[in-house]
Order: structure tokens, then sequence, then C-alpha cells
């Protein structure tokens, strides 16, 4: 559900999954959910990926 007329993380997912049944992997459903969320529309999605991929391996190491 909106909040303050903006979708919040969890309304963005939903909606993802719920719209697209077995398309998308844990990890797309985030990166679209970021895309979204920070209103990213870009033709360097691809380079976003990589970058926030290797954030994650890092978040995980430690």
């Amino acid at each position: 559900m909106p909040r303050n007329n903006k979708p919040t993380i969890s309304s963005i997912e939903y909606d993802l999954i719920s719209n697209n049944r077995y398309k998308y992997s844990q990890e797309d459903v985030q990166f679209q959910t970021y895309l979204i969320k920070n209103k990213m529309i870009s033709d360097q999605l691809d380079e976003i990926r990589e970058d926030l991929d290797f954030a994650i391996r890092l978040i995980k190491r430690a």
C-alpha cells in the first residue's frame, strides 16, 4: 500500500511478484525494486547491477 502517494518497498515487491510469477529471482526482485524506488531509468542497467551485486557480496562477507 503506497504511503504518502509513494509506493513502499513491500508494495513494489508484491506487485512485481504477483504480476510476474516465476519470472524473477530474489535478486531480480530486489534489483527491480531498487530501480523503481529510486526512479532510475538508464541505459547502463548492467553496470548498475554489477555495482549492486559487488556491494551485496561485500556485505555478505562482513
